[in-house]
């Protein structure tokens, strides 16, 4: 069996079906048919494909690919060849719903559970398309594939090119029927117009029946609410010669539009009726008059949609054989490539076959094997053995690894290959300045004056006779010794006492006496510290009252007063009332630095100096005029309103001026009368007469009465307006 061996429990991959956003409608995915082929240089044996069934269809969404909707398809027949690439058709059919479902959908075949991630971007369009959807799990020179033929198709109660078109029949409905390609509305027998809403008559008695029950038009030689054709002397003539004309429609529609509708309609029959253009969903025919136009959907064309324009073109790559399709194509691949054009060069090395690091180089239906350094063989398995060229010298011993080796040398030599006899001075093993010699895996150190030991690490002890004076510390040095003096001594042994007046440390003093490593000053008057560089703050004691800010002098001090006081400490507050600011009899209240005015009523300002205006408030109402008084204010009143602030309407009612049962209206200085009926003028005073008019016909007199008249009929009339004349006759 070889390769084909590993064909079974094969698992396909994954359509993602990508469909436009716009597209609302759109609702069903149905697979009409899924074809297993072998694309391989050996074939695949037909018993080896039969382990595959049966095969599961799964709809999935979301980055988890939750499973929206499935089905399994069986095979329904074989070939009987066992020696060829193995084609099984006619496998059922299954529909699967995604029906207002936003995320992105794929599509899994398999024979298993979980799919591999073979994707393949399904066209945005709708109806149906052929795709190849390949597995080369098993074997990177066999690879098994699907040729899945499926339909794009609308939701439930939609319909068009792009599912944009919404048609629903309602229960009862018997105007329309929805057109099963376009979606759009077809009107029953006697139904036309827009929502197929007008109800036409179909033959003369429904038109006769028709616009004597509709007609509306009043001509100008016509009578009292009658047309032409019910006129006196008329009607026999007109119901033994009535027939359908566009006169007659026109007069009925009375717009040349609808008239227009029916009368074609009525006399020109539906030029699509006998279905001119190619049915089975590619084309929508629109009746015209006397003639018909087809709307081809997308990949017909002609007259009458029955040309399948040819897609194929140059879309095909790589030696692949293009089919032409209805709106589409479907190029079958030469060995190793794969995609909608064959434009994906099948990647050999998805296996990894090279091992150890390689670099794995895909060609056309093969790979090869770029080999990492220390590495050989077909998929470079195999170690190269540096060792075998004994590269250790000295009697090292060689160890082998990957793309290199190691030399475990003898003690005295070093190096890759131990070709290097050690230096045992190289890491400076004499200390402080010794001289070294190398000997054979050994040394020996030569110290210089002041050091000995093996490696010239003991340093001679000079302080071991306490050279240094004064308490001194004495450090040990090569060859020699160092005193480090207390303060206040110098010298080699620290035998000298240092004079720390020589600086002149002491500032500001009249003296300075020198001590062990420390000098005392006597300081000038004003002044203090260890140098006298400190001048006394006699503002310490703070003699500056008020806020006062005290300014340090040498030996004294001065007081620069807050705003409001004097006095050489400022402790006098100063009377800003003593110049009489405050106004109009204002009462002055001192303060720091300042005073504060409490005037009299009707009076304001810093210094009193503002008199109030009592009008600032607007008190007077209703435009009335404001006159400001001291401490108070007056208002004059517009007419019509009084009150101190014009508050009150004045109720012009109150005298009774509407007569004869008139309601009164009070207004701003003035009033309205509402008169009862009959009655008019400004009072209500004046009984109107309803016989001004003339309403009595026919020669008869009006009484006038009130809201009222009566008509005085001459003999042979009667009624209210003595319209009717009285038929002796009867």
């Amino acid at each position: 069996m070889g390769d084909r061996a590993c064909c079974r429990n094969l698992v396909f991959g994954i359509i993602l079906l990508t469909l436009p956003a716009s597209v609302a409608g759109l609702g069903f995915v149905e697979i009409l048919s899924v074809t297993p082929t072998a694309v391989s240089p050996t074939a695949v044996s037909l018993s080896e494909l039969k382990e595959l069934r049966p095969w599961q269809v799964a709809l999935k969404s979301g980055g988890n690919l939750r499973v929206l909707d499935s089905c399994h398809l069986h095979m329904n027949t074989v070939p009987a060849a066992d020696d060829q690439d193995v084609i099984i058709k006619n496998m059922e059919k299954c529909k699967l719903d995604f029906t207002h479902w936003k995320e992105p959908l794929y599509l899994a075949f398999s024979s298993e559970t979980d799919p591999v991630a073979y994707n393949m971007t399904l066209p945005r369009l709708l109806g149906s398309s052929t795709h190849m959807v390949c597995s080369s799990k098993h074997s990177p020179s066999v690879q098994v594939c699907l040729r899945v033929h499926l339909a794009v198709l609308c939701g439930t109660y939609y319909y068009g090119d792009n599912c944009d078109v919404y048609c629903r029949i309602q229960e009862g409905e018997e105007r329309y029927t929805c057109d099963p390609r376009t979606g759009l509305k077809k009107c029953a027998n006697g139904y036309r117009g827009y929502g197929c809403m007008i109800k036409v008559f179909l033959d003369q008695h429904d038109a006769r029946t028709f616009l004597h029950a509709h007609a509306r038009s009043k001509r100008a030689n016509t009578g009292w609410l009658g047309t032409e054709e019910v006129l006196a002397g008329n009607l026999e003539r007109e119901c033994v010669e009535e027939v359908c004309s566009w006169e007659e429609a026109n007069e009925v529609f009375e717009n040349g539009e609808r008239t227009r509708e029916y009368w074609v309609r009525r006399n020109d029959p539906n030029q699509c009726d006998s279905n001119p253009c190619v049915s089975e969903g590619t084309s929508r025919c629109e009746d015209l008059f006397q003639n018909y136009r087809c709307h081809c959907r997308q990949g017909y064309t002609g007259s009458n949609c029955h040309i399948n324009i040819d897609d194929c073109g140059t879309n095909c790559q790589n030696g692949a054989i293009c089919t032409d399709l209805v709106n589409d194509y479907h190029c079958t691949c030469a060995p190793g490539f794969r995609g909608t054009n064959c434009e994906i060069n099948i990647n050999e090395c998805q296996s990894n076959p090279c091992q150890n690091g390689a670099t794995c180089q895909d060609g056309a239906n093969r790979w090869s094997c770029q080999c990492a350094p220390g590495w050989t063989g077909v998929s470079c398995q195999l170690d190269i053995n540096e060792c075998m060229s004994a590269p250790c010298l000295n009697g090292g011993t060689c160890n082998n690894l990957q793309n290199m080796f190691t030399c475990d040398c003898v003690q005295g030599f070093a190096g890759n290959g131990c070709e290097i006899n050690v230096d045992d001075c190289y890491l400076d093993q004499c200390l402080n300045g010794g001289t070294c010699i190398d000997l054979v895996d050994d040394f020996s150190c030569i110290c210089p004056p002041g050091f000995s030991g093996m490696t010239c690490e003991v340093n001679v002890n000079e302080c071991e006779s306490s050279p240094c004076l004064n308490q001194a510390t004495c450090i040990d040095a090569d060859n020699g010794f160092l005193c480090e003096c207390l303060p206040g001594f110098n010298g080699t042994l620290c035998d000298h006492n240092i004079d720390d007046c020589a600086v002149n440390p002491c500032i500001n003093a009249v003296q300075c006496i020198d001590g062990t490593n420390d000098f005392l000053c006597i300081c000038s008057p004003g002044w203090a510290g260890k140098t006298c560089h400190i001048n006394v703050d006699e503002c310490v004691s703070l003699p500056c009252h008020n806020g006062g800010t005290c300014h340090d002098l040498v030996n004294e001090y001065r007081c620069s007063c807050l705003p409001g006081y004097s006095g050489s400490e400022c402790e006098e507050n100063i009377n800003e009332c003593s110049s009489s600011p405050c106004q109009n009899n204002g009462t002055c209240l001192d303060r720091v630095n300042s005073y504060t005015c409490i005037c009299p009523p009707g009076f304001s300002g810093t210094v009193c100096e503002h008199d109030i205006d009592e009008c600032a408030s607007q008190p007077c109402m209703y435009d009335g005029t404001c006159t400001d008084l001291t401490d108070n204010y007056m208002c004059m009143c517009t007419p019509g309103y009084m009150g101190r602030n014009c508050e009150h309407d004045i109720n012009e009612c109150l005298s009774g001026p509407c007569h004869n049962n008139g309601s009164c209206v009070d207004m701003v200085d003035g009033y309205s009368c509402l008169c009862q009926s009959g009655y008019t003028d400004v009072h209500c005073t004046t009984n109107i007469d309803e016989c001004h008019s003339n309403p009595c016909l026919n020669d008869a007199s009006c009484v006038d009465g009130v809201a009222g008249y009566s008509c005085l009929c001459r003999p042979g009339f009667s009624g209210i307006l003595c319209e009717q004349n009285i038929d002796e006759c009867q």
